[in-house]
């Protein structure tokens, strides 16, 4: 339901390392993510560095927790909302566990879709559903969702009615 990855997997081999881009846990995350966008990941990081942090989240990290390290001295307030922060990123992560099965439920349909003739209406529909699958697994607010599920209801509803009819122009 839920990975855990360290940024730096290689040890002592990754102090060499510069670019978040080149760590092993970011590889490690981004070919989780490539099987399954869905899929909710937390990296554990010792940086601090805002550009790291913001490298972990551009490349789909669903969280990170900042690893404590006693060479530095943190304050309690620090540590205590350090921990508050990752126990909600775990469980927002359980709570978005769902897209995981949307992501797959969404290639299913994208092959039914991939069986209709006008090249043009199947590529707005595959994009539909692109559209909704970046929205949903953007959502945050009620409002969100709603969108992202009427987009989704649209498209449904076109291929469930079979509301399209190729005019004789071969358009749809």
């Amino acid at each position: 339901d839920l990975y855990l990855i360290d940024l730096r997997l290689g040890g002592l081999e990754a102090d060499g390392i510069l670019k978040p881009d080149d760590f092993s846990g970011m590889k490690v995350m981004r070919k989780i993510k490539s099987i399954n966008p869905g899929n909710q990941v937390i990296i554990f990081t010792a940086s601090n560095k805002v550009w790291n942090l913001k490298a972990l989240l551009d490349a789909g990290a669903d969280g990170y927790y900042m690893k404590e390290s006693p060479e530095f001295a943190f304050t309690n307030e620090f540590s205590v909302q350090n921990y508050l922060r990752f126990k909600d990123d775990v469980q927002r992560c359980f709570d978005r566990s769902y897209l995981k099965s949307v992501y797959l439920d969404i290639q299913d349909i994208k092959v039914y879709i991939n069986k209709i003739g006008s090249t043009d209406f199947k590529n707005e529909l595959l994009n539909q559903f692109d559209l909704f699958w970046s929205m949903i697994s953007k959502s945050i607010s009620e409002t969100d969702y709603a969108y992202s599920f009427i987009n989704l209801y649209f498209v449904i509803e076109i291929i469930n009615k079979n509301s399209y009819q190729q005019t004789t122009d071969g358009k749809w």
